[in-house]
């Protein structure tokens, strides 16, 4: 015996481990750096259906500052 381990292939499974433990760990970091807050995406939803409300006329300009506003004033109470 040459003191191999039969054709060489011992270290196989090593390598194979230690490329699974890479690829859950760049798959974690991709998905932590994907997160939004909620919050964040709530407001941006409401803001974009408000302008495609005004922007198909379906409510005139009086109602979209007034409710943009209402927006507005509810992003300043968040961040305080």
């Amino acid at each position: 015996m040459s003191g191999r381990n039969g054709g060489g292939v011992g270290g196989l499974p090593a390598v194979g481990g230690v490329l699974g433990m890479l690829g859950v760990l760049g798959g974690g970091l991709y998905w932590l750096g994907n997160q939004k807050s909620p919050q964040s995406t709530t407001d941006d939803s409401a803001r974009k259906t408000l302008q495609n409300r005004y922007a198909r006329g379906e409510i005139d300009e009086e109602e979209y500052r007034r409710r943009r506003e209402r927006l507005d004033a509810t992003d300043e109470d968040i961040s305080n």
